[in-house]
């Protein structure tokens, strides 16, 4: 991957990004296959977890 793109660093950063998300849905999808049936709410719960933050009125952001 390097040597394909070592010109091109945006295209080398957003190859490593797409790997990491790979990486991650391959091991949450494990986590989640070994788990109970989540609720309605759990599924809520964690789905917040890969939503955007988002911002408060003072620029801040919410904690979750």
């Amino acid at each position: 991957m390097a040597v394909l793109h070592r010109h091109n660093p945006e295209r080398a950063a957003e190859l490593r990004r797409d790997y990491q998300v790979d990486q991650l849905a391959e091991r949450l999808a494990a986590v989640v296959n070994a788990a109970p049936p989540l609720t309605d709410d759990q599924r809520a719960r964690l789905a917040g977890l890969l939503a955007p933050p988002q911002a408060t009125e003072g620029g801040a952001q919410d904690a979750a």
